[in-house]
């Protein structure tokens, strides 16, 4: 067998490294050797989200992924490949290197790929399928025997709290009403409460975690209302406990996702996965 080496330049964030794990297992789970190149802020968190094994999965920093979506950065990447390949490691390893750019990290490869299919357009190059291919361990993605359970902050144990995340990388996509829900309602990334509420105290100390802390959050919560971002992408692969009419998904742009769960791309059928309920345009209000 012919050992790779792939050179893995994702798009910019959390969720474009997500959404390309089941491939780098499937070449992982094949003997391959995949290295994932990404900003430096992100290198400790995906660290600690991923369950990998160094020598097989690599994330490595490095600034060519920023500001990719620009026509400079296929010169750059150009020159990062030349000197990827006349390195003296790689000249003296025995195995192959491969470079795959996925997604729209510069006009000059945007072509290659129907975005309007994400993220399976990136599969089809490996004649990977989702509801085929996927690795059995798809909730593993993104275990780790030590990771901190949120949940214990519950008091008590059984309070009832819906999981919301209302921004993206563009900023706030909706707002969502707390007087609406009687449950607690938490943001990873901000207090939606004011400082007088009774949930504030408590909302509050679920703020700016770590995101593999927010797994079992999300497998727990009496709904989730997630935008198309970092905890979307994890949310889909996770064994959540609610039925999918209190799971949605609030989209950018008037994205609509939900082929992902379809016959052609979905997950296997019969599988713990949730299927997620794009919310009604009149959700979807900015704030």
């Amino acid at each position: 067998m012919i050992i790779m080496i792939y050179h893995i330049f994702p798009q910019n964030g959390y969720g474009d490294v997500i959404n390309i794990l089941p491939l780098v297992y499937y070449l992982t789970d094949s003997g391959h050797v995949c290295k994932i190149y990404v900003r430096q802020f992100m290198v400790e968190n995906l660290n600690k989200l991923i369950n990998t094994n160094s020598k097989i999965i690599q994330f490595i920093q490095s600034d060519i992924v920023d500001h990719s979506k620009t026509l400079f950065m296929s010169v750059r990447i150009k020159h990062f490949v030349e000197k990827i390949k006349t390195s003296n490691n790689l000249r003296q390893s025995s195995k192959l290197n491969c470079f795959l750019f996925f997604g729209a990290m510069s006009q000059s490869i945007r072509h290659l790929f129907n975005i309007s299919i994400l993220p399976f357009c990136y599969y089809d190059q490996f004649s990977f399928q989702m509801n085929v291919n996927l690795p059995s361990r798809s909730y593993d993605l993104f275990w780790k025997p030590h990771r901190f359970n949120l949940t214990n902050q519950l008091e008590p144990p059984e309070t009832p709290y819906f999981f919301i995340h209302t921004s993206s990388s563009v900023g706030h996509l909706f707002k969502y009403d707390y007087t609406k829900t009687s449950a607690l309602v938490i943001d990873p990334c901000c207090n939606i409460y004011p400082t007088t509420h009774p949930n504030y105290q408590l909302a509050q100390s679920f703020v700016n975690h770590h995101i593999h802390r927010y797994i079992d959050l999300m497998i727990h919560a009496t709904e989730l209302h997630l935008s198309d971002s970092v905890f979307l992408c994890m949310a889909i692969h996770l064994p959540l406990l609610i039925g999918e009419d209190k799971c949605y998904y609030y989209p950018r742009g008037g994205n609509n996702y939900d082929y992902i769960w379809g016959p052609d791309y979905g997950f296997p059928t019969g599988s713990y996965h949730r299927k997620f309920i794009r919310a009604p345009a009149h959700h979807q209000s900015p704030s």
